[in-house]
């Protein structure tokens, strides 16, 4: 509450500005602090407290400003009888005349009027009131420290779930990136499955062709092997032909040496 009205109390040179750094730098609590300001604000003088009260109206404090403002009827008035002549006698309400014009009231009776016992009762009841206060201001600021612990204790907390949820996100990232390479590797299983159907139904075919082509070799292996008979058969008879041949030339040729 004082940082929000301190300037325009230095301003409006209600308090000086040597005074409120010597009571900001010393090393006490915020209450007690508060309690030292409130009792420099017991000792003001009455334009000094008025303009004191208008600051905490300026820095929207008007619940307090109404709590601390004085206002003139609730001032009890002591009224002093007027004196006459050197001796101080005091006029008798029988002896006024009747028909005499009846005065104004008297006017308020200043501070400097008042009796030392009635302004010290109101700097008593003055710093009764300070007193309230700087309690309620105590409270506030105890409050706020509460407040503060709150919030610095759900940061923490938010803080915390906020790496929880993204040490999630990472799980969750992490989990899919193992899904993706199971499913690459499902269908790399898949594909390699399938090329191994199809080399066994090529191996199938292979296999097949191959023994067909047994079969023809064997078959052909046959044909020339009888072939190859018939040829030998046919060289045979050609090779006794031949020799019968040349028996004949052989027989001839003894015919014609006979001859």
């Amino acid at each position: 509450m004082l940082k929000e009205i301190v300037h325009v109390l230095i301003e409006d040179k209600v308090i000086s500005l040597d005074f409120w750094m010597n009571l900001k730098e010393k090393q006490i609590s915020e209450q007690d602090r508060n309690a030292n300001f409130f009792f420099e604000v017991s000792k003001f003088t009455k334009d000094r407290y008025r303009m004191f009260v208008e600051a905490l109206r300026k820095g929207g404090h008007s619940h307090l400003a109404d709590m601390l403002e004085i206002k003139q009827q609730d001032l009890k008035v002591i009224k002093t009888p007027t004196a006459l002549g050197p001796k101080n006698e005091r006029i008798k309400k029988e002896n006024i005349p009747k028909n005499s014009k009846s005065k104004s009231p008297p006017e308020p009776i200043s501070k400097q009027d008042r009796t030392p016992s009635e302004i010290k009762r109101e700097n008593s009841e003055l710093r009764n009131q300070l007193t309230t206060i700087s309690s309620h201001v105590g409270h506030l600021h105890t409050v706020t420290q509460n407040i503060a612990g709150s919030l610095v204790s759900q940061s923490k907390t938010f803080v915390a779930e906020k790496e929880s949820f993204v040490q999630r996100i990472q799980n969750i990232e992490e989990h899919e990136k193992y899904l993706e390479l199971q499913d690459t590797n499902l269908k790399q299983e898949m594909v390699i499955k399938h090329l191994r159907s199809e080399i066994v139904d090529l191996k199938v075919d292979l296999n097949h062709q191959i023994n067909q082509l047994e079969i023809k070799l064997k078959d052909a292996n046959v044909k020339r092997e009888l072939k190859q008979q018939e040829t030998e058969n046919l060289l045979s008879k050609i090779t006794g032909i031949k020799t019968q041949m040349q028996s004949l030339s052989k027989d001839l040729d003894l015919e014609r040496e006979e001859k």
